[in-house]
């Protein structure tokens, strides 16, 4: 709003013939009083000086930030559901509700319905104008200005263009192998058609010698093992292991390999072992150890991967609000990078791909994100 003062007032016709009348008298009485100009004595007739009126213009008001409307939807309770998937579902919920927490801090309004899809059926009507549904580790959005929900998580296309062009800036030879399941058919044929001269080894239990024939000398080797088997990772990874010293072997897994129960760590560590994964928490970076203390004050307890990925989902959806005050498909077309997981969403058939893919090195006894 803008505010003017000392604006004077329009006059009505007889004031304005008062007022003229007054001036014209103001002038008669000036002239009558003035000394009689001499030859020389000069009359100097100076310029009056303009009167200024001081006017004061507020600022104006920045718009209102709108408030963040959303629904988060989550499976919150469940009988017989095992303790340690009861306590990552709360680790979602109070993951999220730190994000929130700092989306406020930063000035946004926020207007957020939790349901529990336990208890309400998930395909009931909302009228909130984004979704978001956790279900699995699988978070999915939907915008209700575009009638229509994409998800999170890359697809598996993604982490095998990862791997092409990894092995494409090492000049590497791809050797694959496989058991042949459905799973691994599909992984292996994304892999092929986004780099050529896979060579593939598909049998359960390949020999030493087997495996040995398809590998290169003087070249680094890329042995690709798209399975989520724990033993036939362990079956690999042991016959590799034996020809390290005449082969330069680096080996790739599944992002299921950084949870594997049983496997002894010290088979990761005899040879180079990488995973493509979507999330990876640094828990020593400063971003996410102030994390863990917004955590720990809130709720009293250490947060886990279930809590960094939930905090990512609602910094990265209050970040676009911020930014955009709108949802389209193209607000989320913007790279951002998070604690846990990033996001490089593009556009394919009307829909949108995330295409953040990490990769991770065994390093230390554990799976590190590659700077």
């Amino acid at each position: 709003m803008t505010s003017v003062r000392n604006h004077r007032l329009l006059l009505s016709g007889n004031k304005h013939f008062v007022l003229g009348f007054c001036l014209s008298m103001l002038l008669l009485a000036c002239k009558a009083t003035a000394p009689p100009p001499t030859s020389e004595q000069p009359t100097e007739v100076r310029p009056e000086k303009a009167k200024t009126t001081t006017v004061s213009v507020k600022k104006p008001e920045e718009p209102a930030i709108k408030p963040l409307q959303l629904e988060l939807r989550l499976p919150l309770t469940e009988e017989g559901l095992a303790d340690h998937l009861l306590f990552d579902r709360l680790q979602v919920l109070e993951g999220f509700l730190v994000g929130f927490d700092s989306l406020q801090r930063r000035g946004l309004p926020l207007k957020v319905q939790v349901v529990n899809t336990v208890k309400v059926d998930t395909l009931a009507i909302s009228t909130a104008p984004l979704i978001i549904e956790y279900e699995s580790e699988v978070y999915r959005i939907y915008l209700a200005s575009e009638s229509r929900w994409f998800e999170s998580r890359p697809p598996m296309e993604m982490h095998t263009a990862k791997i092409a062009r990894y092995a494409k800036k090492e000049n590497a030879v791809v050797l694959a192998l496989t058991k042949q399941t459905e799973l691994e058919i599909r992984i292996l044929s994304a892999l092929q058609e986004q780099h050529n001269g896979v060579r593939v080894m598909d049998k359960k239990q390949p020999s030493k010698a087997e495996i040995k024939s398809k590998l290169v000398k003087g070249r680094k080797n890329l042995v690709y093992v798209p399975t989520p088997d724990e033993n036939f990772a362990i079956y690999c990874l042991k016959l590799l292991s034996e020809l390290k010293e005449e082969f330069k072997i680096e080996v790739f897994g599944l992002p299921n390999w950084v949870n594997f129960p049983t496997i002894d760590p010290e088979l990761y560590a005899q040879l180079p072992v990488f995973v493509t994964s979507s999330t990876a928490v640094s828990f020593n970076h400063p971003n996410s150890q102030r994390f863990q203390e917004l955590f720990k004050s809130k709720f009293a307890g250490e947060p886990q991967t279930a809590a960094f990925i939930a905090f990512d989902h609602a910094l990265y959806i209050g970040e676009r609000w911020l930014e955009h005050q709108k949802w389209r498909l193209t607000t989320f077309k913007e790279n951002s990078t998070q604690l846990a997981q990033d996001f490089n969403f593009f556009e394919v058939d009307d829909q949108l791909i995330n295409r953040a893919v990490r990769l991770l090195e065994y390093r230390d006894y554990q799976f590190k994100p590659i700077p």
